[in-house]
C-alpha cells in the first residue's frame, strides 16, 4: 500500500470556495444516509457462509475440514502441510535415495447440492533434499517439485469416473535442472493424452 493521498485529491483548503459544500446541507445528507440504512434494515454488506458438515459429503471428509455453501456448490478447503525426514524415495542403480523436506498442499473441493463430489483442484509444492544416507548424515542435493492438477468427476461422487488434467508437474534437482515433467489429461480407465516423462541421470 502506498501511503499519502492520491495526486488528484485536494485538501479542503485547496478547494475553491465556490465548490465547497455549504455546511447547512450536511445534516440533510446525514438524514438521507440514515434513511437509506433504515430502508435496507441495517443489513451488513458481507453475510456469513452457511457451514456444511464435511462428514455428510460423498466421499466424506474428516470432521475438521471447513466446508460451506457457495452458491450452487459446497466448497471445502482440504489444504495441508507435512514434513518428512529420511524416507526412502527412489531406487537407483547406485542405491536408495532418501528424501527429507516439507510438502505444502493447497487443495479445494467442490460438491453439488446433493453433497456429491464434482471437482477438485490441487497445487502441491515440495522443497527438500535427497541423500544416499539413511540418516541424512552424508552429502545431500537440493530438490524442488511443483505439481498442479484438476480433477472432474463425470459421475458426481464416483472417484472412478475421474478425469484429471495436469497443468504441469516438475521435479528439479540443483545443478541438473528438471528431471521429470507431466502435462496432459489422465482418465480413470488409465488412458492418457499429453506428455509424461522422467529422466533420472
Amino acid at each position: 500500500m502506498i501511503s499519502g493521498r492520491p495526486s488528484d485529491s485536494l485538501l479542503p483548503s485547496e478547494i475553491p470556495c465556490s465548490y465547497r459544500e455549504p455546511k447547512m446541507q450536511r445534516p440533510r445528507l446525514l438524514l438521507a444516509v440514515s434513511a437509506l440504512v433504515a430502508l435496507l434494515g441495517g443489513a451488513p454488506t458481507v453475510s456469513a457462509h452457511t457451514l456444511v458438515d464435511p462428514t455428510t459429503l460423498t466421499p466424506a471428509l474428516k470432521p475438521f475440514r471447513v466446508c460451506y455453501e457457495d452458491g450452487q456448490w459446497v466448497k471445502c478447503d482440504t489444504s495441508s502441510a507435512a514434513t518428512i525426514a529420511n524416507e526412502p524415495s527412489k531406487e537407483l542403480s547406485c542405491g536408495t535415495l532418501y528424501l527429507t523436506g516439507t510438502e505444502t498442499l493447497r487443495a479445494t473441493r467442490w460438491y453439488n447440492l446433493d453433497l456429491l463430489l464434482v471437482e477438485r483442484a490441487v497445487q502441491d509444492d515440495f522443497r527438500g533434499s535427497w541423500s544416499r544416507s539413511p540418516d541424512g548424515s552424508g552429502p545431500t542435493v537440493d530438490i524442488a517439485a511443483n505439481f498442479s492438477w484438476r480433477e472432474n468427476f463425470v459421475v458426481p461422487g464416483d472417484l472412478d469416473s475421474v478425469v484429471e488434467v495436469s497443468h504441469g508437474s516438475f521435479v528439479r534437482v540443483a545443478g541438473l535442472g528438471a528431471i521429470g515433467m507431466d502435462a496432459g489429461t489422465f482418465k480413470g480407465d488409465g488412458t492418457f493424452l499429453g506428455h509424461a516423462g522422467e529422466d533420472i541421470p
